[in-house]
């Protein structure tokens, strides 16, 4: 029989063990916001890359149509995207294992994209600061319009509008009833080489994902990446709000273009994310590469579960290019704001 003091000292053990599991669940904050430093560069390049691009992304079919692009030219454009980066990133990756120069690659990658995507806020679809449009279809006998009190007479051919009309309706009408002739398909053909050229070196993330799992897993932490992707994830939902609210107020200034100011909130994340690509754990994509890629990527197509997944999101694909890529047209068509417009990419 245990005599009363090992019996104590078996309930205070007990006691003591259960207290220190109470203590480690107890929420504390100095071990909540511990930040691994080795992990923090990463974290760092996932919310500036993934801000820069909340700031103005979203919104390019809502810019497109500010420059008089209808929705079949703005549907040309945004397939343009996903064929240039279908092309580029196998040969800027190729370039880069071949030759050893991931991070020099990265750098040249994201500094030609960055600078390409904010020349579009220099395209201006004329010169002229009255937007002069052909009728195409036949307009109703008398329309007042509550802008600069433009009147469309009967057998009307040919108006104008001031460009810094705010009106939404006054432009969703003329979308639907007008063109812009020559300039228009001018102005298209600019963005669509630039949107093109863009998505060709507009693959920098991709090397960004190879080094952070490769880094991640050399120090047996493979199954944190997600932790890490995460803060891009941050930073797409507070940016893009912000973007909103800020293309919101400087619509109130006719001097400048509205998206001015998302473009240059683009440029300063950029900026910011091409500074962290200098501390990226890059080196450790620098090792001895595979010479047989064909045959290791036809293994792995062989796999009926890589051919699943990848059927997946082919259809996940389809089904956010026919409503993502139209949505916020939908929505400036019912006069919302762009603040409303960010709600649902949030």
């Amino acid at each position: 029989m245990a005599s009363e003091g090992d019996e104590t000292r078996f309930v205070n053990g007990k006691m003591e063990g259960q207290t220190r599991i109470r203590m480690r669940n107890q929420f504390n904050p100095r071990r909540f916001c511990r930040i691994n430093k080795n992990l923090l560069i990463l974290k760092l390049y996932y919310f500036f890359a993934f801000s820069g691009q909340a700031c103005i992304r979203p919104f390019y079919a809502v810019f497109f149509r500010h420059l008089g692009m209808s929705a079949q030219q703005t549907g040309i454009i945004f397939g343009l995207q996903p064929l240039g980066r279908f092309l580029g990133a196998p040969i800027c990756g190729a370039l880069a294992d071949k030759y050893r120069k991931h991070r020099l690659v990265m750098l040249v990658m994201f500094i030609v994209s960055t600078s390409l995507q904010f020349s579009l806020v220099f395209v201006r679809p004329n010169e002229d600061p009255r937007i002069h449009l052909r009728v195409r279809k036949k307009m109703p006998p008398v329309t007042m319009v509550t802008c600069g009190r433009v009147m469309f007479q009967e057998n009307c051919t040919l108006f104008s509008v001031d460009r810094n009309c705010r009106n939404h309706s006054v432009f969703n009408m003329l979308a639907n009833t007008a063109g812009n002739g020559r300039n228009n398909n001018n102005t298209f053909l600019l963005l669509a080489i630039l949107v093109f050229v863009s998505s060709l070196f507009d693959n920098a993330n991709t090397l960004a994902d190879a080094a952070a799992v490769k880094y991640l897993t050399d120090i047996d932490r493979g199954g944190d990446y997600g932790k890490q992707r995460m803060w891009g994830a941050v930073g797409w939902g507070s940016i893009a709000i912000l973007s909103g609210f800020a293309i919101d107020q400087s619509s109130q200034h006719s001097h400048q273009s509205q998206f001015f100011v998302a473009f240059c909130g683009f440029l300063s994340f950029s900026i910011a994310a091409i500074i962290t690509v200098f501390k990226l754990p890059l080196e450790f994509l620098e090792g001895k590469s595979n010479p047989k890629i064909f045959q290791s990527v036809l293994s792995i197509l062989l796999d009926c579960r890589i051919i699943t997944f990848l059927f997946v999101i082919l259809i996940m694909g389809t089904c956010m290019s026919t409503i993502g890529a139209f949505l916020f047209w939908f929505l400036e068509d019912m006069n919302g704001s762009h603040l409303l417009m960010d709600s649902p990419s949030v």
